[in-house]
């Protein structure tokens, strides 16, 4: 469901050291490598984030999780299109929803209708 999708840098609060990354909506007249699912978006959440070095907007091919016993953290390894982004943070969450207005960092009380993966 993620792969194939174009994610953006929605939002990043340094107070809480949350990362907020974002899919566009799926369009009617658009082909993806995904199921099409119109009005659709997806959240990737990183709580604790300790490191970034991401692209601002991305084609998503793979995330994958990487953990270090040097470290508290873990590492995400985000593979797209336009070369590979890292992330230490303590926890990621990927929620589903058609929200296109509203997010968690506004408002922390929105609960996902659907959660695709919580660590």
């Amino acid at each position: 469901m993620l792969k194939g999708r174009k994610f953006k840098v929605w939002a990043y609060t340094v107070s809480h050291k949350t990362l907020f990354l974002r899919s566009e909506i799926q369009l009617e007249d658009l082909e993806y490598d995904t199921n099409y699912n119109p009005n659709c978006t997806i959240d990737i959440e990183f709580s604790g984030v300790d490191y970034m070095e991401i692209e601002s907007e991305f084609i998503l091919v793979s995330i994958q999780e990487k953990t270090s016993y040097k470290r508290p953290e873990k590492e995400y390894e985000l593979k797209h299109n336009k070369g590979t982004s890292i992330i230490r943070a303590k926890s990621c969450l990927i929620g589903k929803s058609e929200w296109i207005d509203q997010h968690r960092i506004d408002d922390i009380s929105l609960a996902y209708p659907e959660i695709l993966k919580i660590n």
